[in-house]
């Protein structure tokens, strides 16, 4: 909750893109470092899994749980923006679902290696943040509108 906060004061003073940058970046190498833990390469009683869940959960509300839904509102249409926000929220919550629900049979048939899909996502998810994304609110604006037919 309190890394929400942190993204109130953030995401005005900061680019978004950056803040994706970090958010894909940090939650990457929390799940990497969990993928570690669940092979036994990093040893603890808990605290590092405990560690790199919180980063995890730090790096997702800093960038990749509130931006999308903000590009939305700044990027889409005003006519059209009720209706992307809907669709994009019940699409985050089917794949939510499919996640906690095909998670156990991850880690039975994919044992040490659960977390590997996440990463190969992140990793994903990073690089078109990088090159894809534009850099500010201005040109993704821009982009998008000319995309829409009106």
């Amino acid at each position: 909750v309190l890394f929400t906060y942190v993204a109130l004061l953030l995401m005005d003073s900061c680019q978004r893109k950056s803040l994706l940058l970090w958010s894909t970046g940090g939650m990457f190498i929390s799940c990497v470092g969990l993928l570690l833990c669940q092979c036994g390469i990093i040893h603890g009683n808990g605290a590092p899994v405990l560690v790199f869940i919180n980063a995890y959960v730090a790096f997702y509300s800093v960038g990749l749980g509130p931006i999308p839904f903000l590009w939305i509102a700044e990027m889409i249409e005003p006519r059209y923006v009720a209706l992307t926000m809907s669709i994009c929220s019940q699409l985050n919550w089917v794949v939510n679902f499919l996640v906690g629900l095909v998670f156990p049979l991850m880690m039975e048939y994919l044992g040490g290696l659960t977390f590997l899909p996440f990463v190969t996502v992140l990793a994903v998810s990073f690089f078109f943040v990088w090159f894809i994304l534009p850099e500010d609110r201005k040109a993704a604006m821009s982009i998008a509108r000319a995309e829409i037919p009106s």
